[in-house]
């Protein structure tokens, strides 16, 4: 009779040593589970967190990509005029882009010209660096900044020469510009995102992306973008609230939503040949890797709906780049 309490306190110390170690070998058996592909279900910590399957596949997409500012000696070029404060920065352009800054009241844009071809952007003038795409590759340009005048017109306040040696061929086509931008707080960069942690590969996530394009708004050739600088400029949250577009919206969301998740993407204007006749149109060039590494140029055109084809056909570009 008097071994019972000490029985009693030897079952209670055995319940107790039990509890202690029962979550910890569920969680080894759940860890073990995972890495040896026995758990299948696809777990979600929350909507903004990464995937893990079966197979241990982790989809994280990159930071969103920012043009990055250098105040390098002899790059940088200012201009202050009773119209506004006015800067070009030519330090990244061996990574392919030119900064510009402007601070003014007026509408301005930013040109460049080298052997005799012009690409013109609309440069924003509330005070902050926006890239620009060296489009036409190696070589010397001339940059300028020009305002509106009264008489409709542009006038020239600044302009720089430089020469340029890009290293960086695919960094152009990843940044935001005036024509194709987002930041990280936008919509196209919020639906981008989930849809890269959703696929298994980044062929994959085009063709996500592609489709949600082309259900996310309809043709409307009366869509309007933002005209200020005497043309087109898309406005992306517009287009995905409104639900309208024309082929420089599809092409420019397109472009955005790739870019601000690592995937290199052109914009580019010409001419295509219809059953209407001879067009104006925008589609995009996408930069995908195949299983040895090997990278390529496809085209893509959200607005007609081709996904994936040879990039020659059927539009021959007027100019690579003049939206980037």
């Amino acid at each position: 009779m008097q071994r019972r309490p000490e029985l009693k306190k030897a079952k209670n110390a055995l319940r107790r040593a039990l509890l202690c170690i029962f979550p910890t070998v569920l969680l080894l058996l759940f860890a073990v589970g995972i890495h040896s592909g026995k758990i299948n279900d696809i777990l979600y910590q929350n909507k903004n967190t990464t995937r893990i399957d079966g197979n241990a596949t982790l989809r994280i997409p990159p930071e969103v990509p920012a043009p990055q500012y250098t105040g390098a000696a002899g790059h940088v070029h200012t201009k202050y005029t009773d119209a506004g404060a006015f800067i070009i920065n030519t330090s990244t352009v061996a990574k392919g882009y030119l900064l510009a800054y402007g601070n003014t009241a007026f509408q301005s844009r930013l040109v460049l010209q080298k052997d005799g071809a012009e690409y013109i952007d609309p440069l924003p003038t509330d005070g902050s660096y926006y890239a620009f795409p060296l489009s036409m590759g190696d070589g010397t340009y001339r940059a300028s900044i020009t305002l509106l005048a009264d008489n409709d017109t542009f006038y020239s306040v600044m302009e720089v020469h430089f020469d340029a040696v890009i290293v960086d061929a695919l960094q152009r086509f990843l940044l935001p510009t005036p024509l194709i931008w987002f930041d990280a707080d936008a919509t196209v960069v919020r639906v981008a995102r989930q849809l890269y942690r959703d696929t298994e590969n980044d062929e994959a996530f085009v063709s996500a992306v592609f489709q949600w394009v082309r259900s996310i708004a309809r043709y409307d050739e009366t869509a309007h973008g933002d005209a200020a600088w005497g043309f087109y400029v898309p406005n992306l949250e517009r287009v995905i609230t409104e639900g309208t577009a024309i082929c420089t919206d599809y092409a420019a969301l397109f472009s955005a939503a790739l870019r601000c998740c690592g995937l290199p993407c052109q914009m580019l204007y010409g001419y295509v040949t219809t059953l209407d006749g001879t067009l104006y149109h925008a589609w995009n060039m996408v930069w995908l890797t195949d299983a040895s590494g090997t990278g390529a140029w496809w085209r893509y055109d959200p607005t007609f709906g081709f996904e994936k084809t040879d990039p020659t056909a059927p539009a021959e570009p007027l100019f690579l780049d003049t939206v980037q």
